[in-house]
């Protein structure tokens, strides 16, 4: 990654200096003193408007063309070929688990069968189809490299001693694989999303603004299709399904309306409902 982005890119990983293979061993760069994790930096309305413009952007730029680039890249696809738990880890976090979440048979989010969450039979069908379909993609997809795990919480931001943005390191590519590009994206824009939604007060704008111009980036980057696109949406309302359910959002009734919100949208996505959604940017 570090010899195929741009010197000047705002968007960077850090150095490796060292990489004892037998040993298993990595000397690697730091982000340095006083960065932050995005998805912090946005909760504490970090940034300006112009600098949440930037940012959507860097990452778009930066996510459109990592994927333009790994798309039949044989040696890149090559070097990640084995990396099959990533895969299966990938498939069970999100929807493995989906269908238990929204009965209630989930353990670990009790609160969203107290009472139960009534999603309709018919929404239940298509994602028993979902689930199947996405699972066995994500297993099989062949000659397309992503990330893995692109979100907010993966990025350090690192300002200059005025307070402007120097970079984002992106780190954490242990679930780098051969994968489906529209999931990467629906990963990160649901996070944003989530953002808004949750943390209005302090980043309503930014994250707006973020998310604005990264779809924007993105299809200038690497002019995705409408299968990546309902892939991508597919996927923004299953992480908040998921994630919306586990992480700490807000209280139990926030958190069962953005599983409900979710739902909604991965089942339009899945039936192919794309004009006038949050990813109409890309088609």
């Amino acid at each position: 990654m570090k010899a195929w982005l741009p010197g000047d890119s705002v968007i960077t990983v850090p150095e490796v200096h060292l990489l004892d293979e037998e040993a298993h061993v990595i000397i690697m760069e730091d982000t340095g003193p006083g960065s932050i994790d995005l998805k912090t930096f946005m909760q504490k309305g970090g940034p300006s408007l112009s600098m949440a413009k930037t940012i959507g952007e860097s990452l778009g730029e930066f996510l459109g063309g990592l994927h333009k680039w790994g798309q039949g890249n044989k040696e890149l696809c090559a070097a990640v070929k084995g990396n099959v738990q990533a895969k299966v880890m990938s498939g069970w976090a999100f929807y493995g688990r989906l269908k238990d979440t929204l009965t209630g048979a989930a353990s670990d989010v009790p609160f969203l069968s107290e009472p139960p969450l009534g999603v309709a039979e018919s929404d239940l069908k298509v994602i028993d189809r979902l689930v199947e379909e996405t699972t066995q993609s994500m297993l099989q997809v062949e000659g397309s490299f992503v990330m893995g795990d692109f979100w907010p919480g993966n990025m350090m931001v690192q300002l200059d001693e005025s307070r402007e943005l120097k970079h984002i390191y992106v780190l954490d590519w242990e679930l780098t694989k051969e994968g489906l590009t529209g999931i990467e994206v629906g990963q990160f824009a649901a996070e944003i999303h989530l953002l808004r939604r949750c943390n209005a007060e302090l980043c309503k704008d930014t994250a707006s603004l973020v998310l604005e111009h990264f779809l924007k980036e993105y299809k200038e980057a690497c002019e995705p299709n409408v299968e990546v696109a309902r892939r991508g949406l597919v996927q923004w309302g299953t992480h908040m399904a998921i994630l919306g359910a586990r992480v700490g959002w807000g209280d139990k009734n926030l958190s069962r309306a953005i599983v409900l919100e979710g739902v909604r949208i991965l089942v339009d996505g899945y039936e192919g409902k794309l004009e006038g959604s949050f990813v109409a940017p890309l088609l």
